[in-house]
């Protein structure tokens, strides 16, 4: 008999992980109603950012080689041990909620071995367990050269009656320090857009949503980024009209673009920068509340391993420009705390005395378009700010503005007008606003009138969603002004049958429309407004349900989940593009947008090309981004302006087939399941066939019957699949089913699926008695426990009695599953895990494409997904 090998020594190995949080930036906008000119009306808006770095981590790997021919090891039993340079012990922990230890560590994958407590390792086989291994924060110290550890392990089994334990020799490893984050938010607390009380449409003012990410710890953040989603209401009670809006975001300075995603890069341990995102509302209102949190993703620690110290908001005053020796030149953040405090790009603050009260403006004199005014204000040690009215000011721009003590020339961030009204009934107020790091004393600004600009294209009012039951009138009314004082010419394009839209050439047009029987259902409108060089347009929907019937969020139940539908997805293993086709009604804009994680809360869409203008005909919209390389990706139809979501998507779905083998397989996505449609397409276009038949070298797939029975199916040289007696089959794959493809060539294959994505709980697939290949995911992770809770399963106290499934693995093994009946609490009615003998974890899913054997002992039942 051999004996047995030791195991190796832990290894250890660095690498970067990406490390993320979720923010929530909540704020509370209050807005005029149009009907109630003394009511504020409430709408909570919420705008979800992803933050996400890299950090370091560590892959702990041990090997247990067991050398004997006959005998299993039994009760293996791995525990983790860790110990800092002095070889005192330290903590760790796999409960991301556990802050007080100084290491997360979790199982990454098993191999060889059926459980990290009281395992197996079969006779003459080698098992592999590796670690993921996170420090918290401070276990890499002050000190930049970081702190080591060791890491070593317990090994215990048993040999038939016999025990042993092995001490695992340490690996060690070098902690290197890390950053500690801050976040400060920045939001303006009155902005303008329209304003329902005044006959003009005012064009909305985009303003700052700023963040300042400073470093306090001793590592860098490298490669950190704030990825942000668009605002989304969540609260309107008063159904107050109001969008709102992200253009686009400018990062430590640099210049702004249309993205959503600020790329910070490395910030420096003691170093800050700064992020603004633009942003717009539709109507004029005041944010009355601002507020942040943030939550972490336990599969790298949670709270255990947050690099995040605060989040903090603040309301803005300005941005303005901190011009002290040694400043970075960046723009910085004034904002109203408990008095007023400048939050500097380079990440300290800076102390402000408001002397607004204390200062005094003077006319000193006028020359052609200009005029000049002196502001007198008392000495200052510090900072200072203030705010002095003055209705002059009115149609004025500062040209400068001077501290005449030593000729000091204000940046004009620093000097600025404001004006600002509570609604239209009231009168603007004209402020001057200046800023100064200096001593205070007097200035001289001078103003000059506001230049006489190009053209400006005009403003369309707020239109929002209209609904109307069948056979009921719709009129309203849609406004629009020029802020040059053209009157616009107003429009409308994919009006539904039957109605009409007249422009009363006064800024207003008047849509009127009584809709039939045949009408029931959702119509966009394209409402435009032209100057004659520019056009702007908005998009309505226009829903028309059945009589009486209930509503929920103010649309009809019934088309509360309408959205524009894809009709077809074309992509291919062979090529880097996919193409995206729809119906379009004439008139109507559109945009595609793809992610490749639309079901998750912070999903990072982007959109595909331009816009595109409907036609009343098919449109297709080419994605050249999608790499060969990359596993899936799903696209989403709106009008344009709206945001997409997880509803009515489709997808593109890889699967890799071994070589030389057998690999588990089904159809990700909903689609044309025949062997001569769809399916058989794809899986001929990448796989490889031969003419002689079953086993003459070419690709086969292999479908398990009801009977128990295998239905074989081989390509052919030209790429149609054929029966086992050589007819072109036909045969089309039942719903929730897979099936095994056999690669007879020794290179691996990639096969590329395209179609709708379906998991809306209302398919159903038989299951049989006996042995089942199931795939029952159409486009989602299907979770299992709830899933084949809709099955009935059989549960029984052994295997031999249970239902089971049994899950293919990638390094060739199984895992088995068995519904138990007859242990007690807290096993009956769940499912159990024999490879890791616990019971499943609610979290496992089955993924898009990935199938399963299902062993029904009971009678035949169906599974809904």
């Amino acid at each position: 008999m051999n004996k047995v090998k030791e195991c190796s020594a832990l290894r250890m190995k660095a690498s970067r992980w990406k490390w993320s949080a979720f923010l929530f930036w909540l704020g509370l906008f209050c807005g005029p109603l149009a009907w109630a000119q003394s009511m504020c009306a409430e709408v909570k808006i919420e705008i979800s950012q992803d933050l996400t770095l890299e950090r370091q981590a560590f892959d702990a790997m041990m090997r247990i080689s067991n050398g004997l021919d006959e005998l299993s090891l039994s009760n293996v039993t791995v525990t983790v041990h860790f110990a800092d340079a002095e070889g005192v012990a330290v903590t760790a922990t796999s409960d991301p909620n556990d802050t007080n230890a100084l290491f997360f560590i979790r199982m990454d994958s098993l191999q060889g071995i059926s459980a990290l407590s009281n395992g197996v390792v079969q006779p003459a086989s080698i098992a592999v367990i590796h670690w993921l291994i996170v420090p918290a924060q401070g276990a890499g110290g002050t000190n930049t050269l970081g702190r080591y550890y060791s890491i070593g392990a317990t090994l215990s089994y048993a040999i038939q009656d016999r025990s042993g334990t092995i001490n695992v020799n340490p690996d060690t490893i070098l902690v290197r320090p890390m950053p500690m984050l801050a976040l400060d938010y920045f939001l303006p607390s009155q902005v303008y857009g329209d304003d329902p009380w005044t006959p003009e449409i005012e064009s909305p003012m985009p303003f700052t949503l700023g963040v300042r990410v400073r470093n306090s710890g001793a590592g860098d953040a490298r490669n950190l980024k704030i990825e942000s989603a668009q605002p989304r209401i969540v609260e309107n009670e008063l159904g107050l009209l109001v969008g709102f809006e992200l253009l686009g975001s400018e990062i430590h300075g640099q210049p702004a673009d249309s993205s959503l995603l600020a790329e910070f890069g490395t910030v420096k341990a003691g170093a800050a920068k700064i992020a603004r995102w633009s942003m717009t509302a539709s109507l004029v209102g005041r944010f009355t509340n601002f507020t942040a949190s943030f939550t972490h993703a336990n599969e790298l620690g949670g709270e255990l391993t947050s690099l995040i110290e605060s989040v903090n908001t603040h309301m803005l005053v300005r941005d303005v420009l901190v011009d002290l020796p040694g400043r970075d030149g960046i723009r910085d953040f004034l904002a109203a705390t408990d008095g007023f405090t400048v939050f500097e790009s380079s990440g300290t603050n800076l102390s402000v005395t408001d002397v607004s009260v204390a200062s005094t403006l003077t006319y000193q004199g006028d020359m052609e378009d200009m005029v000049e005014y002196a502001i007198q204000t008392p000495a200052a040690s510090a900072a200072l700010y203030l705010k002095i009215p003055l209705a002059a000011l009115a149609g004025k721009d500062v040209i400068s503005a001077v501290r005449r003590s030593d000729g000091k020339e204000l940046h004009p961030a620093n000097v600025w007008i404001s004006k600002t009204r509570d609604r239209g009934t009231d009168s603007w107020e004209y402020c001057v606003h200046l800023f100064d790091t200096g001593v205070g004393g007097e200035y001289v600004v001078t103003f000059r009138d506001q230049a006489d600009g190009e053209n400006r294209s005009p403003v369309l009012a707020f239109i929002g969603h209209k609904v109307v039951a069948i056979a009921e009138p719709l009129n309203f009314l849609v406004e629009a002004s020029d802020p040059d004082g053209t009157m616009p010419v107003l429009g409308a394009t994919g009006l539904p049958a039957g109605a009409v839209f007249e422009d009363g050439r006064n800024g207003q047009g008047e849509f009127m429309w009584t809709p039939s029987a045949g009408q029931y259902g959702v119509h966009p409108v394209c409402f435009t407004a032209s100057d004659g060089q520019y056009e702007v347009f908005r998009m309505a929907r226009l829903y028309v349900g059945h009589s009486g019937e209930p509503l929920t969020n103010g649309l009809p139940l019934s088309l509360s989940d309408w959205e524009p539908e894809i009709k077809d997805v074309w992509a291919s293993s062979r090529s880097d593009e996919a193409t995206v086709w729809w119906d379009s009604i004439g008139g109507v804009h559109y945009e595609i947008y793809s992610t490749t994680e639309p079901f998750t809360e912070h999903a990072a869409w982007q959109r595909v090309g331009a816009g595109r203008e409907g036609t009343g005909a098919e449109l297709e919209q080419a994605d050249a981004s999608l790499s060969t390389n990359e596993m899936g990706r799903y696209y989403r139809a709106v009008l344009a302006g709206e945001q997409p979501d997880a509803r009515s998507l489709w997808g593109v779905i890889r699967r890799d087939v071994a070589a030389s083998g057998f690999t588990m397989v089904s159809p990700p996505l909903l689609m044309d399941r025949r062997f001569n449609g769809e399916l058989g397409v794809a899986l001929a276009e990448a796989l490889s066939g031969s003419n002689g038949g079953i086993g003459s070298g070419g690709d086969e797939v292999y479908i398990r019957k009801p009977d128990d029975t295998w239905r074989m199916l081989y390509l052919d040289a030209s790429g149609i699949w054929r029966e086992f007696n050589g007819s072109a089959s036909e045969y089309e794959l039942p719903v929730g089913h897979g099936f095994w493809v056999r690669r007879a060539a020794g290179s691996p294959a990639r096969i590329t699926f395209a179609g709708a994505v379906g998991n809306d709980g209302r398919s159903t697939t038989p299951i049989f008695q006996g042995w089942n290949i199931l795939g029952l995911s159409e486009g989602k992770e299907i979770p299992l426990s709830s899933t084949f809770a809709t099955a009935n399963p059989f549960g029984a106290a052994t295997e031999q009695q249970a239902d089971q499934i049994v899950i293919p693995m990638p390094d060739g093994s199984w895992r088995r599953l068995i519904y138990l009946q007859g242990w007690g609490e807290p096993y009956d009615g769940n499912w159990f895990d024999l490879n890791q003998f616990q019971i499943l974890s609610d979290d496992e899913v089955l993924e898009p494409g990935a199938a399963i054997y299902y062993l029904r002992q009971g009678e035949e039942t169906e599974i809904t997904h």
